[in-house]
């Protein structure tokens, strides 16, 4: 997430537009999206150990390495790659392993409290990034955040404890197992609309954290630290977002869908009025309305994950939040590069709108596929 809060130092020093940053967006999460399916299967199979090291080494190393590539944009774009192919891994390992320690009613909440530590980094990094780039420069910012990731490698190794017993499933005869699971995955109706709605969340994820610092800069005319102050308010709104949909869900609605469907209500009433905000408006208020970006359109992550590791129960939760992530994070990449391409033709007012749009589908999504009672209240 340093991409966005870098963006304007990277136009600059690389000669770049709207749109190729939003290929690097697209090209890590491109990685990402490849990577996350086979991660899955790998860690119902293999256990969530082994697979916590794959991820923060792939990831952390060509982070480091990008504070040498400073020179090259194709460089950068192979190393976002590699770090993206990683990234994969993140989410369906860190998903099992907090699926089996938990129990249904404090699932959510913890897993909002791992994934709020997403955006809660990025709010760090919407300050430090900008702060490091103009003291320094940019390429100074990954070097650091790669090392800190590597930093992390031994602690896991020493740290994480496999559950003996709970997280392997039993021996199973070769042959057609992945096939049947897969199938039975892809014919329950309501996995097959989260997935959607993963796609949906994340092109607002996506462009989100890689256009709204720009767009501060660009379309509203706000200083460089005031964006970058902005960005990181949108990132603590995701990181209590994680958190409080968690808490919501567990302890109020009990009713996963439902919360998912005010989420998105959320994140279309917001972007709605991001398309039609005036510069001359104070910027002050636009720390609440950056605070209710993060919250909505990133903020669903963990709720979102935990309602399809539920759906699809402990033998194939690993293989299903993969099968998920992959599709969200194509959605980041895809999302991300479309909203360049619609600023770069239209302009942000646009880009907003589309977005907007976005949202508005999975609102109707869950809406069609919801039970009703008698008297059509949603149940």
């Amino acid at each position: 997430y340093a991409w966005g809060p870098l963006g304007p130092f990277l136009k600059e020093s690389l000669s770049i537009t709207e749109a190729q940053i939003g290929t690097m967006t697209f090209v890590l999460f491109l990685a990402s999206a490849v990577s996350a399916f086979p991660a899955g299967i790998s860690i119902d199979r293999y256990g969530v150990g082994r697979n916590l090291l794959l991820w923060i080494g792939i990831t952390g190393v060509p982070i480091f390495l990008m504070g040498f590539s400073h020179q090259s944009y194709l460089i950068l774009l192979v190393l976002l790659g590699i770090s993206g192919l990683g990234y994969g891994i993140g989410n369906p390992a860190t998903i099992k392993g907090i699926y089996i320690w938990f129990g249904p009613k404090e699932r959510a909440t913890a897993l909002g409290i791992r994934q709020a530590a997403v955006p809660i980094g990025a709010a760090v990094t919407g300050i430090f990034s900008v702060y490091v780039a103009q003291k320094f420069s940019w390429f100074v910012a990954p070097g650091i955040i790669g090392a800190l990731a590597i930093f992390m490698l031994p602690i896991s190794f020493f740290v994480y404890k496999e559950p003996l017993g709970v997280l392997l499933p039993a021996p199973q005869k070769r042959g057609n197992s992945r096939g049947v699971k897969l199938r039975e995955i892809l014919t329950e109706r309501k996995l097959l609309i989260a997935f959607i709605a993963c796609g949906l969340f994340g092109t607002g994820q996506g462009s989100i954290t890689t256009f709204l610092v720009l767009y501060l800069r660009e379309s509203l005319n706000y200083e460089m630290l005031l964006a970058g102050s902005l960005f990181s308010m949108a990132m603590i709104g995701a990181g209590i977002g994680r958190i409080s949909w968690g808490v919501i869900s567990d302890r109020l609605f009990n009713n996963r869908e439902f919360v998912l469907l005010l989420i998105a209500i959320v994140g279309t009433m917001t972007t709605i009025i991001t398309a039609f905000w005036y510069s001359n408006w104070p910027a002050s208020l636009f720390y609440m309305l950056a605070f209710l970006l993060g919250f909505s359109g990133i903020g669903f992550n963990a709720l979102l994950l935990t309602y399809i590791a539920e759906l699809a129960g402990p033998s194939k939760a690993g293989t299903a939040v993969g099968l998920g992530s992959t599709i969200g994070w194509g959605g980041v990449a895809v999302g991300a590069a479309i909203f360049g391409y619609i600023v770069t033709l239209s302009g942000y007012p646009t880009a907003w709108l589309f977005l907007a749009g976005a949202y508005f589908i999975i609102i109707l999504l869950f809406l069609i596929s919801a039970p009703r009672r008698r008297g059509g209240a949603l149940s």
